[in-house]
């Protein structure tokens, strides 16, 4: 084959190539305008049955899809969401409120239920003071009438007995409450022991200072030990056994009061002073009656004068005895003049 026939085969090879790709391209383009022609004849049928269903609208549709009718539905939707929100909030919150003042209520009545009781433990110390101090003068009165002479004591024994019997009354009396308010008020049992003790010396001293009288009525010698011992022993209930109550009563009421002021409550009463449970008049934790305090100056030993109120008992009895010495003479010396006669 030669050069001309091969260049021949070429061309018609060439040509039969760019025949196919016109004819490929021909049906292409045909395909791709088929293509667009479905998807705008697909679009408008949508459009046209988007007409028809906008046509067919009902009336209430079209007024509700209205702006103003949007605008007026969002208004009162909101009106009524905002009033149903409100009214939840106000409620909760008048339900909080009344928590609190509740709370604050049951707090406050707390508070002064406890400082009641506080300033009643007030009462009830310097009512002790009072009453101890008031018949102890009474014994000090009737034992400084056993110091006088004769002439004296004649002159005013009746005042004399009539005031210590009048204070041995009202102490016999007083005693008795004290001793109740005593159980009712303060929660330390070593309290009402050591207020039964102080009752018991006193009672001690007023036999004895009953019999002292007697003597004096009957014109026997009066017994000078008895009355230096029972001197002793008013002693020793003012000395030691009145500031040992007063100091237990005194550590109760403290911590009592140190509950109160750290108690979830207090800060009802924050704006008042510590001190106003205390009733006026009346003495502050860690006081003492001014008789106590200047008896107890430079004595602080417990066991003798404790001795001094047991040694009254014993006493009375060795001064009996005696007596009872003195009259066997005076008997026998009797009947010896008797039988002389």
């Amino acid at each position: 084959m030669n050069a001309e026939d091969q260049e021949q085969i070429k061309t018609a090879v060439v040509n039969d190539l760019k025949q196919a790709s016109e004819e490929a391209r021909r049906e292409a383009s045909v395909a791709w305008k088929r293509r667009l022609t479905e998807a705008v004849n697909l679009e408008s049928a949508k459009q046209e049955v988007i007409t028809e269903l906008s046509e067919k609208e009902s009336g209430t549709h079209r007024f509700l899809k209205h702006p103003v009718t949007l605008l007026a539905l969002g208004f009162v939707f909101t009106t009524l969401l905002g009033t149903i929100v409100t009214s939840w909030w106000k409620h909760r919150e008048w339900e909080n409120e009344q928590g609190y003042l509740k709370a604050q209520t049951q707090c406050e009545r707390e508070r002064l239920t406890r400082s009641e009781e506080i300033k009643q433990k007030y009462e009830v110390k310097d009512e002790i003071i009072k009453r101890v101090a008031e018949t102890n003068t009474a014994a000090e009165d009737i034992l400084l009438f056993f110091e006088m002479d004769h002439v004296r004591q004649a002159r005013e024994q009746n005042e004399r007995t009539k005031y210590w019997q009048e204070a041995t009354r009202a102490w016999r009396i007083n005693e008795k409450i004290l001793r109740q308010r005593l159980q009712l008020r303060f929660e330390n049992r070593h309290i009402n022991e050591l207020f039964d003790q102080l009752t018991k010396y006193r009672g001690w001293v007023g036999i004895n200072i009953d019999n002292q009288q007697e003597r004096v009525s009957t014109r026997v010698p009066i017994c000078r030990e008895i009355v230096n011992q029972a001197n002793a022993c008013m002693g020793h209930v003012t000395v030691t056994m009145m500031p040992d109550v007063i100091k237990l009563m005194n550590q109760e009421i403290l911590q009592n009061e140190n509950d109160l002021r750290d108690s979830k409550c207090a800060s009802a009463g924050s704006d008042q002073p510590s001190n106003t449970t205390r009733p006026a008049g009346t003495t502050s934790v860690g006081d003492t009656s001014p008789q106590i305090a200047s008896a107890s100056t430079g004595n602080t030993s417990t066991q003798p004068e404790l001795n001094a109120c047991q040694k009254l008992q014993t006493i009375a009895g060795i001064c009996d005895s005696d007596d009872r010495k003195r009259q066997k003479p005076r008997s026998h010396s009797r009947q010896s003049r008797r039988k002389n006669n």
